[in-house]
């Protein structure tokens, strides 16, 4: 994957491109109430975030999250950007900044 900014990236607002992906992910909060983890699917990955489609919660942005996926289920904690309402109307969309990458 190319960390190279290209001028539709910088017209965007995004640091890397995105790469369309449907992959299985655990997403996992943790929060004063204990710890709650959900399904979800990854649509779109880059280097900088996330791109995560829920059926099951929505999250506020700011919060921290950890969210597992791949087939080696590597771990990452990220950070909720946005969240809106996807075109089915059973399912939010989250954008998750990634702030740090665990093996």
């Amino acid at each position: 994957m190319s960390s190279r900014i290209t001028k539709h990236d910088q017209l965007s607002g995004r640091r890397s491109e995105r790469v369309a992906t449907d992959v299985p992910a655990t997403l996992r909060v943790t929060s004063e109430r204990g710890q709650t983890s959900c399904q979800v699917s990854a649509i779109d990955t880059s280097q900088h975030g996330v791109r995560i489609q829920s059926s099951f919660f929505s999250l506020a942005p700011g919060q921290t999250v950890e969210l597992m996926m791949g087939e080696h289920r590597h771990s990452a904690r990220g950070r909720v950007v946005w969240v809106r309402p996807s075109s089915s109307e059973h399912t939010l969309l989250l954008g998750i900044e990634i702030l740090s990458i665990k093996p």
